[in-house]
């Protein structure tokens, strides 16, 4: 019986890995056991949910002291990202946070860092110096399971980085995998290198070698696992039971509004509170409704459902335990997920992820790239959002449109809804540059990669 280790943090892993073909890949394979390490509150819930999976164990991490060094590494490596989307996370932060005198020190500081983040020698000497860390919160995992390798999830969690470092102390391979397409170029500096990488497409894999200085040859290019649900054609519900189930008509109709972290976009309950506004007086927009879309990580808009007329909140994730990372989209969840983009007359959102599930589905789909209340300073607006590095190819696709005032998002969303196979070119090369496969594999293909690399 070979040991396959791997992390699993939170709800959008587990959604990737734990509910694709991931799990039923490997449940096929009856000389190899996975030992998934979980946070501690999440222990029973997994081990309740997955009890049918005769080949996994779920355990977690006996102490969490080592967090605290991990979290000032974490805090300097992030700092070294060459990239727009950091210097602009360090100019925002510039104008945000502290005194004058601080915040000036501060700055020259964190750019100082982002320049000689451009220099492969300097980010291969902080490595190095990472190699000094300790090591031994997870020595006990390992001398428990013996794993003969170790799946680093994300290569930039607290929890992943400890995995590794035990990794290479106990001589076991690693296989590690970028999480998301903006994990490289946000937050993730690869203090430990993998023996081998998957990358869920051909952008991710550029950015590995020019960012991550990890050799090409040894990336393996997957495909976008949690995508896979969107070529499952059972998962559609008929429409007019889906309006049932939102509470709406057959011959309703809706518009999907997509929101994201409140603290990255505060104005966006007074956006919401303008729509219901709006749609309520433009008879344009008669027998339609705002489906409101929350981030379940980030909280909502409290107090929306007394002051809203044709505004209808959905949260699609389950919470199972409290906390940030309490959040787990389960079966279901993942059904309403995916018929709330198909069943949309049009969507709204901001420089987010939800692009490519749109444009999946083909929806007509608008970026909200202004703020309610004018915002001169760049680093403080909501534009700079949709310079970030990792959506560039959303946005040059043509296939969703920027609203840059009030009266342009009004405007694109009637046309959205009188022309909706407008921007469907855009949308179609949206799919083929992100999504790597469209065969709905993704998550088997990943597992497939693991065997392989065990049994080698």
């Amino acid at each position: 019986m070979k040991t396959i280790l791997f992390n699993i943090d939170e709800g959008t892993m587990s959604y990737a890995l734990l509910r694709t073909g991931f799990l039923k890949r490997m449940e096929r394979e009856s000389t190899i056991r996975l030992v998934a390490v979980v946070p501690s509150n999440k222990l029973d819930y997994y081990r309740e949910s997955f009890r049918t999976i005769r080949n996994i164990e779920f355990t977690t991490v006996p102490s969490n002291s080592y967090q605290t060094v991990e979290i000032f590494w974490d805090n300097l490596f992030r700092q070294n990202i060459p990239t727009r989307t950091k210097s602009n996370h360090q100019w925002h932060s510039f104008y945000t946070n502290g005194s004058l005198i601080f915040r000036s020190v501060r700055l020259v500081g964190v750019r100082t860092l982002w320049l000689l983040g451009h220099l492969s020698l300097w980010r291969r000497f902080l490595r190095f110096l990472y190699g000094f860390t300790p090591h031994r919160a997870f020595d006990a995992v390992f001398d428990k399971y013996k794993p003969d390798l170790l799946f680093a999830t994300t290569m930039y969690s607290m929890r992943d980085l400890g995995l590794m470092k035990a990794a290479r102390a106990h001589g076991v391979a690693i296989v590690g995998m970028v999480k998301t397409w903006d994990s490289i170029t946000t937050k993730f500096f690869m203090p430990i290198a993998p023996d081998y990488m998957i990358a869920h497409n051909e952008i991710i894999k550029s950015e590995a070698v020019k960012y991550l200085d990890f050799p090409a040859s040894k990336i393996f290019v997957s495909g976008i696992p949690r995508f896979d649900f969107y070529f499952n054609a059972d998962i559609i519900r008929r429409r007019a039971d889906f309006l049932a189930q939102l509470g709406l008509q057959s011959d309703d109709k809706y518009i999907l509004f997509a929101g994201d972290a409140l603290h990255q976009y505060p104005d966006q309950c007074e956006f919401i509170d303008f729509l219901d506004h709006t749609i309520t007086k433009d008879h344009f927009f008669d027998g339609y409704t705002i489906l409101y879309r929350p981030h379940p990580h980030y909280g909502k808009c409290e107090g929306g459902r007394a002051r809203w007329k044709r505004v209808k909140e959905q949260q699609p994730a389950t919470r199972v335990t409290e906390g940030r990372a309490a959040w787990e989209f389960e079966e279901s969840d993942i059904a309403l997920i995916n018929n709330t983009i198909y069943h949309a007359a049009a969507i709204l959102m901001f420089a987010s992820t939800i692009g490519i599930e749109t444009a999946l589905y083909d929806r007509p789909t608008i970026g909200v790239a202004f703020d309610m209340t004018p915002e001169p300073n760049y680093y403080l607006s909501n534009r700079r959002y949709y310079d970030s590095d990792h959506y560039q190819i959303l946005d040059k696709s043509g296939g969703i449109p920027r609203a840059q005032s009030r009266e342009e998002v009004i405007a694109l969303l009637k046309e959205a809804i009188a022309e909706p196979h407008k921007y469907a070119a855009g949308r179609k090369l949206i799919v083929d540059k992100m999504l790597g496969f469209t065969d709905g594999h993704s998550a088997e293909r990943i597992a497939q990669f693991l065997i392989d690399k065990l049994n080698q």
